[in-house]
C-alpha cells in the first residue's frame, strides 16, 4: 500500500479531484455556509474555515446534509454531558485512557485514501476506564484529525488483540447506544475496515 507525502494543499487537491470539484466550487460553498451560520442563532460558534471545509468534503458538497450534520454535532454535545464534559485529556481518568486506547492516522495512499489504526490494550484492573471514557478518547482523536488534516475516505485497521471479556462485561445496551450516538456527529467516509488479532472468544466457528 504505497503512500504519498502529505501536505494540506496536496491532500485538498486529492479530495477535490475525487469529488470532481474545483477550489472555486469549494470557496463558493464555504462562503455560503458561513452566511448560513450567521442565521443560526442557536449555534454557539462559527468554526474556522478548515473545519467547515472538512464538513463540505465529508458530505460530498451536499449542503443540506452538511448543515444537518453541523447542527447534529452541537446537539449531541449538549445532550451527552457524560461523554463531553469529562473529556479533557488532562483529567486523571483520561490520562489513563490515553495509555490504553489509540486512534491515529498512518498516511495517505496513492489512490487518495487515509489509512488509520484503532488500537486498544485495556487494563482489566484499571477501574477508571469506562465506556464513556473510551468514547471521549475516540471523539477527541477524530476532532484532532479534523483540525490537523484534510478529510479523505478512510481505510481503518482495528486491532482487537487486547480487547478483554472483563471490559465487555461493563457494557450494557444503554451504554452502547450512548457511545455510538456521538459518531453521528461526523461524516466519516469509510472505504474499508480491516480487523486483526480477533480474540478467540469473538471468532466464528
Amino acid at each position: 500500500m504505497a503512500s504519498v507525502e502529505e501536505s494540506k494543499e496536496k491532500t485538498l487537491q486529492i479530495a477535490l479531484n475525487d469529488l470532481g470539484r474545483s477550489e472555486n466550487d469549494l470557496q463558493a460553498e464555504l462562503d455560503s455556509l458561513k452566511e448560513w451560520f450567521k442565521t443560526q442563532k442557536h449555534l454557539p460558534e462559527i468554526p474556522d474555515d478548515h473545519i467547515l471545509i472538512n464538513q463540505i468534503l465529508s458530505n460530498k458538497f451536499h449542503m443540506e446534509k452538511t448543515k444537518k450534520k453541523i447542527d447534529t454535532y452541537y446537539t449531541i454535545r449538549s445532550i451527552l454531558p457524560e461523554i463531553f464534559e469529562n473529556s479533557n485529556p488532562n483529567r486523571p481518568s483520561m490520562k489513563s485512557v490515553l495509555k490504553q486506547i489509540a486512534l491515529f492516522p498512518l498516511g495517505v495512499t496513492e489512490s487518495g485514501h487515509r489509512v488509520g489504526m484503532f488500537w486498544m490494550d485495556l487494563d482489566k484492573n484499571d477501574q477508571t476506564i469506562s465506556p464513556y471514557n473510551v468514547a471521549s478518547q475516540i471523539i477527541n482523536s477524530i476532532e484532532v484529525m479534523a483540525h490537523e488534516s484534510i478529510t479523505l475516505p478512510w481505510i481503518t485497521i482495528h486491532d482487537y488483540g487486547k480487547l478483554t471479556t472483563e471490559y465487555l462485561t461493563k457494557i450494557n445496551p444503554v451504554t452502547i447506544k450512548k457511545t455510538f450516538v456521538p459518531l453521528k456527529m461526523f461524516s466519516i467516509r469509510q472505504k474499508e475496515i480491516h480487523i486483526v488479532n480477533i480474540p478467540k472468544y469473538a471468532e466464528y466457528s
